[in-house]
């Protein structure tokens, strides 16, 4: 294929996938168990927060390199732009903007499941606190579950796409593609998400561990997101089969605006949970100075896919920290992806 022809081939696999993840949003069903209402766009952090650290409404997004259209690549690549330097740039958003909510819910479960997280500060009060932290961490897997399904609906996409044109692309080898499937982790996600479901319905939050702390910045960055915390002879094992994770296995961690002047970050985990117990004493997570934990929890909210900062203070910060905040949310992943 002629350069043409390729960029031409590039537009449709773009529209396509762009098509895909349209017919998701229309087609999800509400995902409060036994409902079958259609979602409405789900705010994964309520407007009610989104807007300490907005000005005039609009919030900075980070960008991940997957929500950028192959054709931006190809064009980068043109005009000698270092691929890690693609996404440099936040872009604004109006804390309105479908690119901040996911279709999880339908309007009555959006509104009555979360009241407890979108109209009320977390904070430690003894009846509430756990119930939030269960919220918080629920809501984050349920759109980590929609999120990780349009990502496996694209890979798919871009095989059928190379088949197609004619290249053999290295995914369309089983064992590539197994591996792959076992980095992603959908399956264990999909567990977390079912048990804290069943925490969600009984009630029953002892199962619950966690962590909460009051961070003494101003309100600057909203994230919440789930994780199964690796090193890369896990993240080896786990794509080689011979090391299992399941739903024991993964953390959650939100990063808040908390009133009146301060930050709040949560970490939660099922309780007797090896993996996160490990995650909080080698991160010595407890044990760290003031700026020491201030330092690591921002780290931790850069590595979110999905994390929203306050104009001003990105705007406040020196080039070298905005570059390396950046580059902390670009290369996610990328060390344990390589593995692939």
């Amino acid at each position: 294929m002629d350069r043409l022809a390729v960029r031409q081939a590039i537009k449709f696999l773009d529209e396509d996938i762009a098509q895909k993840r349209e017919q998701a949003r229309q087609n999800a069903a509400c995902f409060y168990q036994g409902c079958t209402e259609p979602p409405i766009k789900s705010h994964i952090i309520s407007k009610k927060l989104l807007r300490h650290i907005a000005k005039k409404n609009k919030v900075l997004n980070l960008p991940t390199s997957e929500s950028r259209p192959f054709s931006d690549i190809i064009d980068a690549i043109d005009a000698g732009t270092s691929l890690e330097f693609l996404n440099i740039e936040p872009v604004l958003i109006d804390i309105g903007d479908v690119q901040l909510t996911d279709p999880l819910f339908c309007q009555p479960h959006d509104t009555s499941v979360f009241a407890q997280i979108d109209n009320r500060e977390i904070a430690e009060h003894a009846e509430r606190t756990p119930k939030q932290v269960l919220l918080l961490a629920y809501r984050a897997l349920c759109s980590l579950t929609y999120q990780l399904s349009n990502h496996q609906s694209t890979i798919d996409t871009i095989l059928e796409f190379s088949k197609k044109v004619g290249y053999k692309h290295s995914l369309a080898e089983p064992e590539r593609y197994a591996r792959l499937h076992r980095f992603l982790a959908n399956d264990p996600m999909l567990a977390v998400y079912k048990r804290h479901e069943q925490i969600r319905k009984s009630r029953d939050y002892s199962q619950l561990g966690y962590g909460l702390y009051v961070v003494n910045v101003p309100p600057c960055i909203a994230t919440t997101y789930s994780l199964i915390p690796v090193d890369d002879e896990d993240a080896k094992a786990i794509m080689n089969g011979t090391l299992r994770v399941g739903a024991e296995d993964a953390v959650s961690f939100s990063f808040l605006p908390h009133e009146p002047l301060n930050s709040i970050c949560v970490i939660s985990w099922l309780k007797d949970s090896q993996r996160a117990k490990r995650f909080v004493t080698l991160n010595r997570i407890n044990d760290l100075s003031e700026s020491e934990q201030q330092d690591l929890f921002f780290h931790f909210a850069f590595e979110s896919r999905n994390v929203y900062v306050s104009p001003d203070w990105w705007n406040s910060l020196s080039g070298e920290q905005r570059v390396k905040y950046t580059m902390i949310h670009i290369n996610s992943g990328r060390e344990h992806a390589a593995l692939v």
